[in-house]
């Protein structure tokens, strides 16, 4: 190998998205070459010669290009091993021994972050269905437990009972299809429009749909608790 052989080589990769062919001991080679100015070098009796000036150039010149090859061609091999773990074919004939070493373990740990990234995404999505089911209908037993327990006494007056119902629900003036209701006689626990559990009884005051509520003021089971 020559400094030639190496610029070469430089050129055809700077030329090309894709890699370029090489010999699998192309990097051995290289090194060969090195060590071999290197030795040249020493080997002057003046290291101050034009000689061994110029052996000294082209030993920098083979090391920076050689590194300039190495740079640009592990671009390329990254990229076609992030490609080939998708299913993308390669052309892996064209790395040297070190690159295809590379190549497969890009591709190996890449595979293997793809499958644990699913099965994290497969638990999120089964934990999360669980626990949003148990939270509503937690959310809907604490809300007519705090209602219940509000007016337990039977002392509260009508405004006073529709302000603690709004809080416990986290309602206000401006939401849409609740109303407000005391019941006149104890109810069996019913499944509201909004997909919640209801159980309410004598006196209780609580804030439900509106398609509830008018049904149970309908059936003198409840009545209308205004807003002031």
């Amino acid at each position: 190998m020559e400094l030639e052989d190496l610029r070469q080589a430089q050129a055809d990769e700077r030329r090309s998205e894709k890699l370029q062919e090489l010999s699998d001991t192309f990097y051995e080679d290289a090194a060969e070459y090195i060590e071999s100015l290197r030795e040249e070098r020493d080997s002057c009796d003046d290291p101050y010669s034009d000689e061994a000036q110029r052996v000294n150039d082209a030993l920098n010149s083979a090391r920076q290009v050689t590194e300039a090859i190495y740079e640009r061609r592990v671009g390329k091999v990254v990229k076609m091993a992030s490609l080939a773990a998708n299913g993308h074919p390669a052309k892996e004939s064209r790395m040297t021994r070190e690159e295809r070493e590379m190549f497969d373990s890009i591709v190996a740990e890449i595979r293997a972050n793809q499958s644990r990234m699913e099965e994290t995404l497969e638990g999120a999505l089964k934990d999360g269905t669980t626990t949003d089911t148990d939270t509503d209908k937690e959310a809907g037993t604490s809300r007519q437990t705090a209602s219940t327990a509000a007016v337990g006494d039977g002392g509260a007056t009508d405004e006073e009972a529709t302000a603690v119902a709004r809080e416990s629900a986290g309602a206000t003036e401006a939401d849409d299809g609740y109303k407000t209701v005391r019941v006149v006689e104890s109810l069996p626990e019913f499944v509201g429009t909004d997909g919640r559990e209801y159980s309410l009884g004598e006196e209780d005051v609580a804030r439900i749909p509106e398609e509830n509520a008018r049904a149970l003021c309908d059936k003198e089971a409840a009545v209308e608790v205004s807003s002031k």
